[in-house]
């Protein structure tokens, strides 16, 4: 029962999957692909908070929205993957969503309100970045052999 339950038992590894499959087909159907879909409607007007040009603001969001999604659901690469995605959503949230209140259009609770989504998704991120995708995950897999092979030679 003990390795159910303990820090990187099954039971934790399940909630971690929970997590990266939950983010990771909500992100890469809901934002990602359609983002990748209307590119052409988008890449003009597409906001550009960094200052790099609505082209590259589209792109990067995109990679990091369906690409990083992707190794989401693999467990691959999962905290490379889960920092780019806290990066967008602390542009998004601080940045691209902010400026409705620094205009008049919005106050802070209003933003707060209008931003919960993205705020839940950052937080989810933060999660992974801090434990990593658990022992349900090709990360997983790739430590053991790598693990194995270094007991082996």
């Amino acid at each position: 029962m003990e390795i159910l339950i303990k820090p990187n038992g099954l039971f934790s590894s399940v909630g971690l999957l929970n997590i990266r499959f939950g983010l990771g087909l909500m992100m890469l159907f809901l934002h990602g692909l359609p983002k990748l879909q209307t590119y052409q409607d988008k890449v003009e007007t597409f906001p550009d908070p960094l200052g790099i040009g609505p082209k590259w603001s589209l792109i990067g969001t995109i990679a990091a929205e369906a690409g990083c999604s992707l190794l989401l659901l693999l467990g691959f690469a999962t905290r490379l993957a889960a920092a780019a995605l806290t990066f967008t959503f602390i542009v998004v949230i601080f940045v691209v969503h902010s400026l409705h209140v620094i205009e008049g259009d919005a106050t802070f609770l209003t933003n707060l309100k209008d931003n919960e989504l993205a705020i839940l998704y950052l937080f989810g991120y933060l999660t992974l970045l801090a434990t990593g995708p658990g022992s349900l995950s090709l990360d997983a897999v790739i430590s053991r052999r790598r693990r194995k092979q270094k007991e082996n030679s």
